[in-house]
This record gives structure tokens, sequence and C-alpha cells, in this order.
């Protein structure tokens, strides 16, 4: 798998199925696997940085560019996810089931604005760890954490990548439509 820069590997059957589910059930897909995923594997990531950073930290300057760009991006999608299930998720769900929702955010693309901001700054950081990793390439000397680290790494950002597109193109335009 080789990420393209913010390029969605996506099958086009694959999106043109996500294109046809109500907005309610693609917002409960998002959580169930993307969103889902991000919190089981995560931590995980943040631990095997940590422990590269305690290892290799005197002889690497990959790893010690690698494990702040990782926490970055765990701690910039943690209050993300909680936004999106809180607050625009059950707006969208309204919406879309015709039982709008008490918001305090006027219009819907108040907070998909937000959140869309926040996409391109969690873009901005996989770029980062794309350039840091040479699109997640460990080096032959690498240990079997470091090397996992970068295939887990790597599927994390590919995922993240699906997940932001998939809103990004399909769920948060839906919603607007249905607003409007």
């Amino acid at each position: 798998m080789s990420l393209q820069c913010g390029k969605t590997n996506l099958t086009q059957d694959q999106l043109n199925q996500l294109e046809s589910m109500p907005a309610d059930q693609l917002a409960d897909l998002i959580e169930s696997t993307h969103h889902q995923y991000i919190r089981e594997t995560g931590p995980q990531l943040i631990e095997m940085a940590d422990k590269l950073l305690r290892v290799h930290a005197e002889e690497s300057e990959t790893i010690q560019k690698l494990t702040p760009l990782i926490h970055a991006l765990v701690n910039e999608l943690t209050p993300h996810l909680y936004k999106e299930e809180q607050i625009l998720f059950p707006a969208i769900k309204g919406l879309a089931t015709q039982t709008p929702q008490q918001t305090c955010f006027g219009h819907i693309s108040n907070p998909i604005r937000v959140m869309t901001h926040e996409h391109n700054e969690a873009d901005q950081i996989v770029v980062a760890l794309q350039q840091v990793t040479q699109n997640f390439q460990a080096p032959e000397e690498a240990c079997q954490t470091w090397q996992r680290c970068y295939k887990v790494c790597e599927e994390f950002c590919q995922d993240l990548i699906n997940h932001i597109h998939v809103e990004d193109t399909i769920l948060f335009p839906t919603a607007i439509e249905l607003a409007d």
C-alpha cells in the first residue's frame, strides 16, 4: 500500500455504495468503522512511537521527528471525533430522518466548516509523516517495532485519508443539501 498524499484508495464501486447510503446510516458507519479504528489504533501507535523514541532517539533523527507527529495526529483526532459524534453527527442524523435536533450552531455548514478545517490540519500531519518516513519505508537496520510502527502508521494514515474523503465529499455535502 502506498499513500499518495491525501488520495483515497477506495474503489469507485465502494464510493458509489457510500454515496447511495442515507446520511444517518453513513454517519453510523463512519463511527463504527473509522472512528472505532482511530480509538483502537491511535494509542497503539503512540505506544510504539514512544518505545522507538526511548530506544533509538540518540541514533535516529527520523524517530525524533516521527514520535511528535504521531502524538500530534492522535491528539488532533481525539477531540475531533468527540465533536463529530456529540454535535455534528446527531444533527446530520436529525436532518436525514426529518427529526431536527436542537442545536446552538445555526446552519449545519458552520460545524462542517470547522470539521473540514480540522481535516485539513490532520492531512498536513499525514503528509509530514509520509515525508519523515520516506513513504513509510523503514530503513534496513530497523528493528521489528520500527517496522511495525511504520506499517501501522501507514495503515492508520490511509484509513484516515479514506475517512476524511468520505466525510468531505459525501456526508458533508449531503448534510448541507438536506439542510437547504
